[in-house]
This record gives structure tokens, C-alpha cells and sequence, in this order.
């Protein structure tokens, strides 16, 4: 499943694509995963867009296609909140 597939990948530090549904219409991101978050009984993913270097909260519920990638990367440290 979505939960299982995202949280292999951010304990495994590695590279995720998928299709993520926004303004009406479906996405492609490759992002790093960093952590997944429960707010409000919804899971949440924080990713960085590797493209733009800039971090995101995105909802699991709004992601399909999950690609693991075999890519590493090196964690940053996190902006703040």
C-alpha cells in the first residue's frame, strides 16, 4: 500500500516518483521523502522537489504510480516550521 511503500522510502533515503492530483488534474513529482506525518487523521508525506529545492507537504491520499527509485540522497536539514 501507499503508507508502506513511502515509509520504506524515507527510511531508505530513497528517490520517489508519482503522479500526485492537484488543481484538478494529476502531476508528475520525484521528490525526497522526509518524514510522514498524521495531522487531523490524514497522512501526510514531506518531500523535497529535487528540481526547485523547495519542501511540501503533500496528502498520500492524493498520490498513484509510487516509483521507488534505486537513487539515494543525503538527507538536509529541514526548514522551520
Amino acid at each position: 500500500n501507499k503508507f508502506h511503500l513511502v515509509k520504506v522510502a524515507t527510511i531508505e533515503k530513497r528517490v520517489v516518483e508519482f503522479e500526485y492530483y492537484d488543481a484538478g488534474q494529476f502531476k508528475k513529482y520525484r521528490v525526497e521523502p522526509y518524514e510522514l506525518r498524521l495531522k487531523v487523521e490524514i497522512w501526510m508525506l514531506l518531500v523535497r522537489h529535487i528540481k526547485v529545492d523547495s519542501f511540501e507537504e503533500v496528502y498520500l491520499s492524493r498520490m498513484k504510480d509510487i516509483d521507488i527509485k534505486t537513487k539515494h540522497f543525503t538527507r538536509r536539514e529541514l526548514p522551520y516550521e
